[in-house]
């Protein structure tokens, strides 16, 4: 764990994985998971973090449901076969070009990808911050033995709006009247 615990807005990069339009009908509480990684998306390109967005085979998974797409133009996107994320190449490629320290991770499936990508991420040397309300999986017990999991491999569990107060650090901040908008929806 690094010496600042806190997340900051100059090393810190939002990562959102697999949230894909054949899957994310089988996860559960789609509503409040698609609304969670919303906010996490928004703050994100408030404050100018950079995005990694995955999507797992998208040949047969389909692509990332429209609703989280909309709000990522600015993320780099990665198509991958391999169920962790630090597997693709060119998802380490677009680690080593944001250069960012702690790395914020949602998405689908917690057990699986998400966990392996969290796990991966945190034995490459990366501060690891999981928004444990930003994550679901088709079954409540996978997801309830992977955050146990991520959790003993060092991986912070935190949530969404934890995340994003951290970000923001203050309400004199320019920008807190438009990130409160974000925190309301």
């Amino acid at each position: 764990m690094p010496e600042n615990n806190f997340l900051s807005r100059d090393d810190s990069a939002l990562i959102i994985i697999d949230v894909q339009e054949k899957l994310f009908p089988y996860v559960l509480d789609q509503l409040n998971l698609q609304k969670k990684i919303e906010m996490l998306a928004k703050t994100a390109g408030l404050l100018k973090l950079p995005m990694i967005l995955t999507e797992h085979y998208p040949k047969g998974l389909g692509r990332t449901i429209p609703a989280i797409a909309n709000l990522i133009n600015s993320a780099v996107k990665i198509e991958k076969t391999s169920f962790g994320c630090c597997g693709d190449n060119g998802f380490n490629d677009a680690l080593k070009k944001n250069g960012k320290q702690k790395l914020i991770i949602s998405g689908i499936e917690a057990h699986i990808c998400v966990a392996q990508t969290a796990i991966g991420l945190k034995n490459k040397g990366f501060d690891v911050y999981l928004a444990a309300d930003a994550i679901s999986s088709r079954d409540r017990f996978d997801m309830q033995i992977a955050i146990e999991r991520m959790r003993r491999e060092g991986i912070v569990i935190t949530t969404a709006e934890a995340v994003m107060y951290e970000l923001m650090q203050d309400a004199s901040d320019p920008l807190f009247k438009e990130f409160l908008k974000i925190v309301k929806e």
